[in-house]
């Protein structure tokens, strides 16, 4: 009755993933664009893919909204731009690899669940082999495929087929385990040769002297 109850959860909290990924799919994130006093963040955005990303085609007009989101923390805050049309947030979206070199960097305004996806996988499989696309996760395995995944389960089962391409996070494959050191030989006692065993010491040096005034008394008892 509990995994029953579980598994209706997580159809549950699929279904309204879906639904709220849906509604962001107009959506881009653009981070790293300098902040200013008084900035006018919708011209700047124009000038970033009219300049940067040689998108002409992009106005003020193409923007429906844009503001930057969360708090100050001594860089610039990510904006959010919602575009007025699919079309051209798919044109910006196309173009983001012209950003390589700049401060920019695009990214896809992804749910919370999926968003603990991407970088899931990317601890997993790399960098390089995980990348999103209207909201879907897509890996690419050692073999070539490309997998989408939009849910915990189809990861952790796509990580149990591949469960030796996990890597360091950058692409790079996993810094190897550090060698084992030798194990002591052991010395001719038995004994490791960092501690050998105590010498027993003979039965001359354990022998405890007796007073001279204890063999006299001892001489005294006997009998006659």
């Amino acid at each position: 009755m509990l995994l029953l109850l579980r598994q209706q959860i997580e159809v549950i909290n699929n279904t309204v993933d879906n639904i709220e990924m849906r509604h962001r799919r107009k959506y881009l994130l653009f981070g790293g664009v300098a902040e200013a006093a008084n900035e006018n963040i919708s011209e700047v955005i124009v000038t970033v893919c009219q300049q940067d990303m040689s998108l002409p085609e992009v106005t003020s007009n193409s923007i429906l909204v844009c503001h930057r989101i969360g708090g100050k923390a001594g860089r610039p805050r990510p904006v959010l731009v919602r575009f007025s049309d699919y079309a051209v947030k798919n044109a910006v979206w196309a173009k983001k690899t012209a950003l390589k070199g700049t401060s920019v960097v695009l990214s896809e305004f992804l749910t919370r669940q999926r968003q603990s996806l991407f970088l899931a996988a990317r601890r997993h499989f790399g960098v390089r082999s995980v990348w999103s696309l209207d909201g879907n996760i897509y890996i690419k395995v050692s073999s070539g495929k490309k997998e989408r995944v939009t849910t915990s389960d189809q990861l952790q089962a796509l990580i149990a087929q591949h469960p030796s391409e996990q890597s360091s996070g950058d692409g790079s494959a996993p810094a190897p385990a550090p060698a084992a050191l030798p194990a002591p030989a052991p010395s001719a006692a038995g004994e490791p040769a960092s501690s050998p065993a105590l010498k027993p010491a003979s039965q001359a040096s354990m022998k405890v002297p007796v007073p001279k005034q204890t063999h006299e008394r001892r001489a005294k008892r006997a009998p006659q």
